[in-house]
């Protein structure tokens, strides 16, 4: 879907980035125009080869104060996920610093999605 007709209040299938930069395009501020792929595409791809699964259960008991520890759960993730043939924009949901904010306010990674923005 073009950017320039996202807004804020389609944040839950295009993400944040895509509606604030669709806000922006709407408010006349000279932006770019590209695409969003809606979360629900990344969904489908983690849910079908299991691999949200395969993340829930690697992140289990990893401690996010280790950053050497945190670093290579998150390179063993995005491994699997880039694998399954899908563009590695989708790895970022399992960066390290993703994974140690989502663990820090308690957030549950399998029920994170990313929209991917092409810009």
């Amino acid at each position: 879907m073009s950017l320039s007709v996202v807004l804020k209040r389609d944040i839950a299938w295009a993400g944040g980035k895509a509606a604030n930069l669709g806000e922006m395009i709407n408010a006349g501020i000279p932006v770019s125009d590209g695409f969003v792929v809606a979360t629900s595409a990344y969904r489908a791809f983690m849910i079908e080869p299991g691999l949200d699964e395969m993340a829930r259960e690697a992140l289990t008991g990893v401690d996010i104060q280790d950053s050497v520890e945190l670093a290579s759960s998150a390179s063993d993730i995005r491994q699997r996920i880039v694998s399954k043939n899908i563009s590695p924009d989708l790895a970022s949901v399992f960066e390290a610093r993703a994974i140690f904010y989502r663990e820090e306010q308690g957030i549950d990674h399998s029920e994170v999605d990313i929209a991917v923005v092409v810009q």
